[in-house]
């Protein structure tokens, strides 16, 4: 383990060109954040206790808040069960770009293409593991 190193996962995002780039970072720039937290994912529908059905659960729950930050919504859920969202960008890159910040729960594995999408989308990433970034992406992530 000690000489392994992870390689991020590649995400939807391949601009072909420095106007397209620049383009979209302008777009993440001036992105309204209307909802505070995101989990766009699979899983947790099974019965027994899982932290993604915990949070897909609560997320499915939630409410509108006005807390005078500019959320209208407290949390938001893209459910991308079954692969639906591999090849469907936007269904989750839109609410990434809505939302501050983005559920990264472990799945399958420790890391998750989420989070690199979340990044390019500027809604930061929230780990539940020290293993699904910190130990893993130590070049790619500070």
């Amino acid at each position: 383990p000690w000489q392994e190193q992870a390689i991020p996962y590649p995400t939807s995002f391949h601009p072909p060109n420095l106007a397209l780039l620049e383009s979209w970072v302008g777009r993440v720039r001036r992105s309204r954040r209307t909802t505070l937290m995101l989990f766009a994912g699979g899983g947790g529908v099974s019965s027994s206790p899982n932290i993604r059905r915990s949070i897909r659960l609560e997320c499915e729950n939630s409410t509108g808040i006005d807390n005078g930050g500019g959320y209208s919504k407290l949390c938001d859920f893209v459910d991308c069960s079954n692969g639906i969202c591999g090849h469907d960008p936007i269904r989750f890159m839109r609410p990434m770009l809505q939302s501050s910040f983005c559920l990264q729960p472990p799945g399958d594995t420790p890391t998750r293409r989420s989070t690199f999408d979340g990044i390019l989308a500027g809604c930061i990433p929230v780990f539940f593991e020290e293993q699904t970034a910190k130990s893993q992406y130590g070049w790619h992530l500070p």
